[in-house]
């Protein structure tokens, strides 16, 4: 007798395309039997006419530090995904070195939008040693990570904005060795996200040869997802072929208004490259809106001098930036497709708005608007993007090689608390 058994479903084995009506047997959590023959149990559910499926797996997920924040975090539960693969953009809390660790505390919380903001950076410096804190917090998903290439940098690097050398390279090299061989899937970059944006192609090329070493994968947020987006795909396709490693593009899409509607020139690409046994992929979600900081909508040159002074720089009279900002909001869409999802307590009447509604509330240009949210926020604000055509969603959805994935991280469905 099983301690759980599954009537009459429809089942889906994860292993091949077929469907059929089977009964499931389950004993201390783990499926023992899928048969067509009766089998009884202590608890029985009667899944007639119903579909069963193994737990979906969320390849591209953002819950770094989610587990730390208890079990109640159940979202993604909740949706049938048992296993998240974090870590992803480039933005991870692990590697960290001792000289730039508050740079990394700083890059995580700016980039993820819930995380455990007491997460002791300074010891927990490493993937084994984030694996062990996660064993004293047991959670209700399994969790896996790739390494994230801009936590790798700013270890070795800081947010410097220049070249590698080729002794920081040996060291980046060194620490995501160390890093796959505690059992690290693969690295991610963020090549929109500073320092991500500041990383050059050789340099990418070189940590992909670890990657191949070690038949891992190597998982892109790519420099641009939008005018420029055939240059960004052709980056990837190069260091998938220099490297000979595997290559994932994240989230892919067109995030460009004048380019709507021509994925099958990229989908072609890709194609191509993989009959030449490049070896190339991709993840999607499923909707034509991405959600993110406002920090897109800044020019990505004045990252340089580093968030805060960024911030404490900008203008709302200057008409340079303020006309960059505007070219980047009508490049997604307009000022009416982007919402703002949330705020500091003192700009909540923005929240749920667009810029363009936002602008005529305060009388002020949707530019202007971007500015002083971000300025008298520190940064606190994330938005919604509705920057995509639909066509272009279905289009890459029917790829065979690409894979549906949340973008997103759990959070408490009944209650806050964790």
């Amino acid at each position: 007798m099983y301690d759980l058994v599954i009537l009459n479903g429809k089942v889906f084995s994860g292993s091949d395309g077929i469907i059929k009506k089977a009964n499931i047997g389950i004993t201390n959590d783990k499926i023992s039997i899928i048969t067509e023959l009766p089998i009884t149990g202590k608890k029985i559910i009667d899944a007639s006419n119903k579909y069963v499926s193994p737990g979906f797996i969320d390849i591209h997920g953002h819950s770094d530090l989610i587990p730390l924040l208890g079990k109640n975090y159940n979202s993604k539960l909740y949706q049938g995904v048992t296993t998240e693969i974090n870590g992803n953009c480039g933005i991870g809390p692990v590697p960290s070195s001792k000289e730039t660790v508050e740079l990394t505390r700083k890059y995580m919380n700016d980039n993820l939008s819930v995380t455990d903001r007491n997460f002791d950076f300074e010891n927990v410096n490493s993937l084994s040693k984030l694996k062990n804190l996660m064993k004293d917090h047991p959670f209700n998903i399994n969790q896996g990570y790739l390494i994230g290439g801009g936590a790798v940098r700013i270890a070795v690097m800081g947010f410097d904005d220049r070249e590698a050398s080729s002794e920081e390279i040996k060291k980046m090299q060194l620490l995501l060795e160390e890093e796959l061989k505690s059992g690290a899937y693969g690295i991610s970059f963020g090549l929109i996200y500073p320092p991500g944006s500041f990383t050059y192609t050789k340099e990418i090329i070189e940590m992909l040869k670890i990657i191949k070493k070690y038949d891992k994968v190597a998982v892109f947020h790519m420099r641009n997802e939008g005018e420029k987006i055939l240059e960004s795909v052709k980056e990837m396709l190069l260091v998938a072929k220099e490297s000979g490693a595997k290559v994932e593009i994240s989230h892919f899409k067109i995030m460009y208004k004048p380019l709507w509607n021509t994925s099958d020139k990229l989908i072609e690409m890709l194609d191509e490259a993989r009959k030449n046994g490049i070896q190339i992929s991709f993840d999607q979600y499923p909707y034509i809106a991405s959600a993110t900081s406002l920090f897109v909508l800044i020019p990505s040159n004045l990252f340089a001098v580093g968030l805060e002074a960024m911030i404490e720089g900008l203008d709302i009279n200057d008409k340079s930036l303020l006309g960059q900002i505007n070219d980047k909001i009508e490049k997604r869409g307009g000022a009416d497709r982007v919402v703002v999802a949330s705020v500091i307590e003192k700009f909540k009447e923005a929240e749920g708005k667009n810029l363009l509604e936002i602008s005529k509330m305060w009388n002020i240009s949707p530019e202007q608007c971007v500015v002083k949210l971000i300025k008298e926020s520190t940064g606190k604000i994330s938005a919604i993007y509705f920057s995509m055509s639909e066509n272009d969603v279905e289009n890459i959805m029917k790829q065979k090689y690409g894979i549906i994935a949340s973008d997103g991280y759990s959070y408490p469905v009944e209650t806050p608390e964790g």
